[in-house]
């Protein structure tokens, strides 16, 4: 059964390794990439989920129809 759901974080080992501190700017620039794709490529839920291990973004997409049930019939 292929995964309607996935979480998606920053590599924050390379932020931490180089100084830097983990923001939420990955986040938030994959939530509006994620939530400005059409058709069958947009997701039905972009939310910000917080984890034990940090915030990670959730992307969720619907259960797709039977071939030809839905659409127009030849």
């Amino acid at each position: 059964m292929p995964l309607r759901q996935a979480d998606l974080a920053e590599d924050a080992h390379a932020h931490h390794h180089q100084g830097h501190a983990v923001s939420g700017a990955y986040l938030r620039s994959m939530a509006k990439f994620l939530r400005g794709q059409h058709g069958q490529f947009r997701a039905a839920r972009v939310q910000t989920v917080h984890l034990a291990g940090g915030a990670v973004l959730r992307v969720e997409f619907t259960a797709p129809s039977p071939l030809g049930l839905l659409g127009p019939h030849a």
